[in-house]
């Protein structure tokens, strides 16, 4: 909970559109397109899942539209998915001290880390995904009627939490019955087994609903997928072949399979996982992997003891999570999105997990050392990490987390009645133009509807519109005009004439505040 305000240095476009939503849930009940208590949130056409924007509503209520409220709910399940893979790893009949040192390395996953300090969605379905499989797990041991119920849910929550869950999900769910098909076959789970398929059909009708009769789905399937890649587009032939042996042997279907599965095994590759996968820093720069470096030993090793335990229930498991993990991230068209892939990192936790505890349980001298070694070494990465994620970062990566929006938001809204307009550009950027979404910041912070930002700009009051200079000089008397330097051009404008400036924290400036004649 460290900084939760200030580290991500702000919050960006999506984390500002979920408060935003709950913030207009809290006052109307409605979201941001005046929808009531909607399934699914508009927002900027990505359809955001809904459960995690009715999480921020309470925080809202009690802490107020801040940076803490919107985090919050996400910071609290990301720890509370550090209790649950610690009953996960004792379900798999993982001995104490490896089901704690599962929990603290989830604890101080980067990867986790990262996401659950960001109002990130997937970080809230994959508790989800970790709670259905241990109460699935607890249902198996103790043909408990409560666990079914819970462990299907569980496992629809997190459909209803995250996109990339709705491919995982029905799959992860399909492979833990087919293994564990002779123990669900009998006789005493047939109540309780109903009672499954009862819950999840209860969640699964609305979904479904959604699918057939809006673009909820649709819309964000279609947004994301791999058919969109620019690489991809470029190579298929769009039905049109040179000849026969083109249309056979390197037809649109294969090559679009060879671009999936390049993508797909792109998720293994070693430095993207364990070197700088996570990119906290520029492209060419110092960057962390996934997971620690060092963790890496015991990765080996726990793919070692997976390969070769005993324990069938572990190994059945690692293997399903460890293929199925990266199937959903590897559909769209980004390669290598950690996001999205997050739902893999339990198989991580626990094949890391079960290469510990071979050096445990081993008699041999030298496997104690090897984890003094592994431990010396994970602290220096850890402090390594702490230096890239609270200071490197963030002097980085600032404009891409929209910084300044905030203090644009709360500059515009205090002096507001001192001019006829305020202009507030949404584009700005040093290293590439980023187009931004100011009209949220300003109702979030400003407590008003964001559609008032988005008037004629002809009309007094706060406006979204980029600069157009000299002639606005002109046009809009009165009026401050608050953009990037290289909107106006800055070259072009009189010194006297900016009344503020602002900075992205790696010093460079971001923002200029232009005042017009009175």
């Amino acid at each position: 909970m460290y900084a939760l305000d200030r580290l991500p240095v702000h919050l960006a476009i999506d984390e500002i559109a979920n408060g935003y939503n709950a913030y207009t849930i809290l006052s109307e009940a409605k979201d941001e397109w005046g929808v009531r208590l909607p399934f699914t949130f508009k927002s900027y056409d990505d359809y955001k899942p809904p459960v995690h924007i009715y999480a921020i509503v309470p925080f809202l209520a009690v802490f107020g539209n801040s940076e803490l409220s919107v985090r919050l709910p996400i910071a609290i399940i990301g720890g509370l998915s550090v209790i649950l893979i610690y009953v996960l790893a004792k379900r798999l009949k993982l001995g104490y001290s490896t089901a704690l040192f599962t929990s603290f390395l989830l604890a101080i996953s980067p990867w986790h880390i990262h996401f659950s300090r960001g109002t990130f969605e997937a970080v809230l379905a994959l508790f989800f995904a970790l709670g259905g499989v241990a109460a699935f797990y607890l249902w198996i041991d103790k043909k408990g009627l409560n666990m079914a119920a819970l462990s299907a849910a569980s496992f629809s929550l997190a459909v209803w939490s995250y996109h990339a869950q709705r491919l995982f999900v029905p799959l992860f769910v399909v492979f833990l019955f087919y293994i564990h098909r002779k123990s669900l076959l009998r006789l005493e789970f047939r109540t309780s087994l109903r009672s499954f398929i009862a819950t999840a059909t209860l969640f699964a009708v609305p979904l479904l609903h959604l699918a057939t009769t809006t673009p909820a789905i649709s819309t964000r399937a279609a947004a994301t997928s791999i058919l969109r890649d620019s690489i991809l587009k470029s190579q298929l032939h769009q039905e049109f072949y040179a000849n026969i042996g083109e249309q056979i042997f390197d037809n649109d279907i294969y090559l679009i399979l060879q671009h999936w599965a390049g993508q797909y095994f792109g998720y293994f590759d070693i430095s993207f996982l364990f070197w700088d996968g996570l990119e906290l820093t520029l492209a060419g720069l110092p960057d962390m992997g996934l997971m620690y470096t060092p963790d890496l030993l015991l990765f080996a090793l726990g793919i070692f003891a997976i390969v070769t335990t005993k324990n069938k229930r572990l190994r059945q498991l690692a293997i399903g999570w460890g293929l199925l993990g990266p199937l959903p991230a590897s559909v769209t068209m980004n390669p290598q999105h950690p996001l999205r892939a997050l739902v893999w990192l339990p198989f991580f936790i626990l094949t890391i997990g079960a290469g510990f505890e071979l050096l445990w349980r081993s008699k041999h001298k030298l496997s104690k050392l090897v984890l003094v070694g592994y431990f010396g070494v994970l602290c220096l990465n850890a402090f390594y990490f702490t230096d890239i994620y609270t200071k490197q970062s963030p002097r980085l990566m600032s404009e891409f987390w929209q910084y300044g929006y905030k203090e644009i938001a709360l500059w515009a809204c205090e002096h507001e009645g001192e001019y006829d307009n305020i202009y507030v550009s949404e584009a700005f950027g040093d290293f590439t133009q980023i187009t931004g979404s100011p009209q949220h910041y300003l109702g979030f912070y400003c407590k008003r509807d964001y559609l008032e930002f988005l008037r004629d700009p002809s009309v007094p009051g706060i406006t979204i519109k980029r600069p157009f200079f000299p002639q606005d000089l002109k046009e809009h008397p009165n009026s401050v005009f608050i953009a990037a330097p290289w909107d106006f051009p800055i070259d072009k404008i009189d010194k006297e004439r900016i009344i503020k400036r602002q900075y992205f924290l790696n010093g460079k400036l971001s923002f200029i505040y232009v005042e017009t004649d009175k």
